[in-house]
C-alpha cells in the first residue's frame, strides 16, 4: 500500500504504516544469515555479538571478519591451548611462529612461550602490536607469560636453470700422404734348372 491510496482524512500512523509497507525488503534465507561464509556483510557484527567474538573491528578485511565469526565458538572451546593462540593470531593476517619454553635453545623458563611476528610490506605499527597482544592475552593459558619479537623478512623468487650440451666435431680435409710405409719383403727359397741341345738342318745332297 502506498500513501496515494489513503483517504484524505488518514491519520499520521496510517500514513507512516503505508510508507513502511511500500519499502522493498531484500529477502535473505534465514539459513544464510547464520552462516559466517554466506551472511551479508552488514550482518556480520550481529553474528560476532551472537557468537561472543572477543575482539572485533570494522576496519578488518571482509575475509578476516568472516574468519573471526566462523572460528569464535571453537576458540572458546579450546582457549588456553597453543592452537587457540595460533588461530587467534591468524585473523591479524601476519605470519607468526609460537615457540614454547621447551622448544627454545637454550630452554626457557617453564610456562613461558615466545611469539615471533614476521613484518611484511604492511609494516607493524603500535595499533597492530596492541591487537596482537590483546589476542594473545585472550587465548593463552592464564598461568603462562609470553615474549613478543618482531622480525623483518623479505621474499623473492629465485630461478635456477642448467643445460647439457653434447656433440662431436668432425673435420674434413683433402687427402694428404703423410707417411709411406713399405712392408718388409719376404724371402722364399727356390731352385730352377735347364738343359738344351743344337740341331742343324741342311739341304739333302743328290
Amino acid at each position: 500500500m502506498s500513501r496515494a491510496c489513503l483517504p484524505p482524512n488518514s491519520t499520521a500512523l496510517e500514513r507512516a504504516s503505508a510508507d513502511a509497507a511500500a519499502v522493498e525488503i531484500d529477502t535473505v534465507a534465514l539459513r544464510r544469515l547464520e552462516s559466517a561464509r554466506l551472511a551479508p556483510v552488514h550482518t556480520l557484527p550481529w553474528l560476532a555479538w551472537e557468537r561472543h567474538v572477543d575482539d572485533w573491528s570494522d576496519d578488518w578485511s571482509e575475509a578476516a571478519r568472516r574468519m573471526a565469526v566462523e572460528r569464535s565458538i571453537q576458540l572458546h572451546r579450546l582457549k588456553g591451548t597453543v592452537w587457540a593462540v595460533k588461530e587467534s593470531l591468524a585473523i591479524t593476517g601476519y605470519r607468526t611462529h609460537v615457540r614454547e619454553w621447551w622448544q627454545q635453545v637454550p630452554a626457557g623458563v617453564p610456562h613461558t612461550f615466545l611469539i615471533e611476528v614476521e613484518i611484511d610490506d604492511r609494516g607493524l605499527d603500535d595499533a597492530a602490536l596492541d591487537e596482537i597482544e590483546r589476542r594473545i592475552e585472550s587465548a593463552k593459558p592464564v598461568r603462562s607469560h609470553f615474549g613478543l619479537r618482531a622480525a623483518g623478512t623479505s621474499r623473492a623468487t629465485v630461478s635456477a636453470g642448467c643445460f647439457v650440451l653434447a656433440g662431436d666435431v668432425i673435420s674434413i680435409s683433402p687427402y694428404q700422404l703423410t707417411e709411406l710405409t713399405i712392408p718388409a719383403m719376404t724371402t722364399v727359397p727356390a731352385a730352377a734348372g735347364h738343359d738344351w741341345g743344337i740341331t742343324t738342318v741342311l739341304p739333302r745332297k743328290t
